[in-house]
């Protein structure tokens, strides 16, 4: 390549010197980390347990491949993140004064934003409950959800919207959405781990703040109230 990173040949040139039963995976080459760093900002988080993405998430959980990665996506005012105890891999924004500047990032909208909130407070809840799976998650279902969203935002939410905003949060890497039961009618949810880098602390503050003040906005304003407008989102 003429416009090569130094880092990256000094990863690629780790396969003239690999040599099999170390226990690490084989060196990429430079179509899987074109494949790696591409995953990363199209999901947001993955897992080992993906079989999509098992590779993948090999290399850049590797030590010795990990540095690249983490040095490529600070460049970009970004974090790779690697949450030992889950496996999971995840980009997040550093601190929450940091902005994003590049052009695909979107603010989710009001909708979007509430049912994000109502994850996390379901996986806090779940987490001190100590109801938490072997992979980190938390299981609830959609009644759970929609409950929820009622108690707390005083919001309903049309069921195509709703699987249609959980299906974006599946391909982020916060939720898996199980099979439709036809007897319970309902389906099973598992809040991952990956739902703290989507709203850190810091947000779950801002929309509390808003969701106290909800009646004064009108529902039109998807995307100006200020509580929501702060969610950064990969």
């Amino acid at each position: 390549m003429a416009l090569e990173l130094k880092d990256l040949r000094d990863l690629l040139d780790k396969a003239g010197t690999y040599r099999p039963g170390r226990g690490i995976p084989e060196p990429p080459d430079e179509n899987e980390v074109a494949r790696c760093i591409q995953t990363m900002l199209a999901r947001q988080c993955i897992y080992p347990a993906q079989p999509a993405f098992t590779r993948l998430h090999k290399i850049m959980a590797c030590p010795d491949y990990q540095g690249f990665f983490q040095r490529y996506f600070a460049a970009m005012g970004l974090e790779l993140h690697h949450d030992t105890k889950s496996g999971m891999l995840a980009l997040k924004v550093p601190s929450a004064d940091k902005r994003r500047f590049d052009w695909q990032h979107a603010r989710l909208k009001k909708d979007e934003t509430l049912v994000l909130f109502v994850l996390k407070l379901s996986y806090e809840e779940g987490f001190q409950a100590r109801t938490m799976n072997a992979e980190g998650g938390v299981e609830i279902t959609t009644d759970d959800l929609v409950d929820k969203l009622d108690a707390v935002a005083k919001t309903r939410i049309e069921e195509t919207r709703l699987m249609a905003i959980l299906d974006m949060l599946k391909r982020k890497g916060m939720v898996a959405v199980g099979e439709f039961d036809p007897v319970e009618r309902i389906r099973l949810l598992t809040v991952l781990p990956g739902i703290e880098i989507a709203c850190p602390e810091h947000y779950v503050q801002l929309i509390a703040e808003w969701a106290t003040q909800q009646d004064e906005a009108e529902p039109e304003e998807a995307e100006a109230v200020a509580a929501y407008e702060e969610i950064e989102n990969v």
